[in-house]
């Protein structure tokens, strides 16, 4: 097991419930050293998952994960090359939840009859290393089957009986069906390697991430140089509160602006993180800052903290920023980290001189300009010069991997 995988075996659990679906499942096209980093789920012809269960092997759809945990459908993938020239690559599977590679028992291959479908199984430790996509590296097959040899000349295939589509079993036959492309079991499982759906965190998971955490999300890399422009959500301890009130629920029925936001604030006092209007440096290319807004201070709060940073008691005109306060936290199962995106942002052009002065166009909004609006961390002077803002996302940004939400293991 690499000692990525074996670290987030050992992630941090937080206990909550069910998760919103953010975005859907993609199917991953190659597996080349950087996706090889990352976590996948196996789906089959009807989009159901392989999921290790205690030592089950089930394929469950979407639904049935709130029942076994996402973690339990999420697979590391190592890739080998035949030592044979020609040869199809292998592939090992290691299931997150559990630790185990995917793998099936002597006891019950030994004792298989050619064409006999098994009773359902579970996980062994005598045969892994799956044929399965002929490339990888530039192009990985879809919709394809999964065997493994037990001796030269023979292979057992993944596969359900044809009635009972939820659990897995084997069925046994020549190696000339995989090595040569010879005449399929008929229920073999055609497996597609995808990526797990993103999910939008809600108040609850996040605000109890934090009390573990020290109160703080963990960046790697972080801030550096710049003690004067601390990242404020690793240095100043907060929890959130969602927009869209009560327990933080994500209510798709709310505002749908709002869906899924939160604001920031600091846990010793009510004083809300916004993204500044104002640069953060004074020469190149300009990069905004973060600020904290002290509703008790703004000449409009009227003793509701809350009320008052979303402007319910002031004038329109007093909403300019409003938006500026509202962020989103998304969690990827696939690459177990966290995304952070504000719903809107200010960018003043290099030819308006005054705030006041900037139009509509200047407003970049998540309803239409959402992959500019990410909290990222750019280098001001590279190696020396570090800071927080926003922009399109960093592809090198990890933001909390060791983030493990209770939906994504074991419930």
């Amino acid at each position: 097991m690499n000692k990525k995988f074996s670290t987030l075996v050992a992630a941090l659990v937080l206990a909550v419930g069910a998760g919103n679906a953010a975005q859907t499942a993609q199917n991953v096209d190659k597996l080349d050293k950087d996706a090889l980093k990352g976590m996948y789920q196996l789906h089959d012809a009807d989009n159901n998952m392989l999921v290790m269960h205690g030592d089950s092997l089930l394929l469950v759809d979407a639904a049935g994960l709130d029942s076994v945990g996402v973690s339990a459908s999420l697979w590391c993938v190592q890739v080998t090359e035949s030592e044979n020239q020609g040869q199809n690559p292998i592939f090992d599977f290691t299931n997150k939840k559990t630790g185990k590679f995917l793998a099936v028992s002597a006891a019950i291959v030994d004792t298989m009859n050619v064409g006999v479908i098994s009773d359902p199984i579970v996980a062994g430790v005598n045969y892994q290393g799956w044929g399965w996509s002929k490339t990888y590296e530039n192009k990985l097959d879809k919709a394809q089957p999964m065997y493994t040899y037990f001796d030269k000349d023979s292979v057992v295939y993944l596969t359900t009986d044809g009635t009972d589509k939820n659990h897995v079993r084997l069925v046994k036959a020549g190696a000339e069906t995989a090595a040569q492309g010879g005449t399929l079991p008929t229920n073999a499982i055609k497996f597609t390697l995808k990526t797990a759906a993103d999910v939008v965190l809600t108040a609850p998971e996040i605000n109890a991430y934090l009390a573990k955490n020290k109160d703080v999300l963990t960046f790697d890399p972080d801030y550096k140089g710049t003690e004067s422009l601390k990242n404020p959500f690793s240095t100043v301890a907060f929890r959130v509160d969602s927009v869209n009130g009560a327990a933080g629920k994500l209510d798709a029925t709310a505002e749908s602006a709002d869906f899924g936001f939160m604001l920031v604030k600091q846990k010793s006092d009510s004083i809300y993180l916004r993204v500044d209007t104002a640069w953060a440096n004074a020469s190149g290319e300009k990069f905004l800052k973060f600020n904290w807004t002290n509703p008790k201070a703004d000449e409009d709060y009227q003793g509701y903290v809350i009320d008052s940073i979303l402007c319910k008691n002031a004038a329109a005109g007093a909403q300019t920023l409003l938006n500026q306060h509202k962020f989103k936290f998304t969690y990827s199962p696939s690459v177990d980290s966290v995304f952070i995106q504000v719903q809107e942002a200010t960018f003043k052009p290099e030819t308006v001189k005054w705030w006041s002065e900037i139009t509509a166009a200047d407003v970049k909004k998540y309803a239409t300009n959402s992959d500019t609006l990410f909290v990222k961390l750019q280098d001001l002077i590279k190696g020396e010069t570090r800071i927080v803002t926003i922009g399109k996302p960093a592809i090198n940004l990890c933001i909390d991997s060791r983030l493990s939400i209770q939906r994504f293991l074991s419930v």
